[in-house]
């Protein structure tokens, strides 16, 4: 194994409901016991209770470790980077990064945007930072490195 590799998680993972009928792996397993370092970049996962979205990222770094365990690679804290989701809007230029938690009202920001094209407003942009609290929860109690 060597390497770097880079995964976009949106999406990927099997929901809780896929898990409780039998789906056991994400589309990347295969890949990423390939490469010592592993980059795992949340995007957006709109609808999910914070309960679900810290139960889902759970699955992922458990199904993470047994994998990197396997394949002799390093540990979660020494190999994997959790990357948090950002307001990626078609104006994210006008936005400081990181965003400053509590100093932006992002659903306002989010409302008073004019229609653009590929820009949807179901992604539940204002719950980014809520989100990403949590995912830093999850990535502490892994031990595992966690980006803004």
């Amino acid at each position: 194994p060597d390497g770097y590799l880079g995964l976009h998680l949106s999406q990927s993972a099997p929901s809780a409901k896929e898990r409780e009928a039998g789906a056991r792996s994400c589309n990347w397993e295969a890949e990423m016991s390939e490469s010592e370092l592993l980059v795992l970049s949340l995007g957006t996962w709109p609808g999910l209770s914070f309960e679900a979205h810290a139960e889902r990222l759970e699955w992922i770094l458990a199904r993470v470790a047994a994998k990197r365990a396997a394949a002799s690679l390093p540990p979660l804290s020494e190999g994997v980077i959790l990357r948090g989701t950002h307001a990626a809007t078609p104006t994210c230029f006008e936005l400081p990064d990181p965003l400053p938690p509590g100093q932006l009202d992002l659903q306002r920001y989010i409302d008073t945007m004019p229609a653009q094209p590929g820009f949807n407003r179901a992604y539940e942009w204002h719950l980014f930072e809520a989100r990403n609290n949590v995912t830093r929860q999850v990535a502490a109690a892994h031990g595992v490195p966690y980006l803004d």
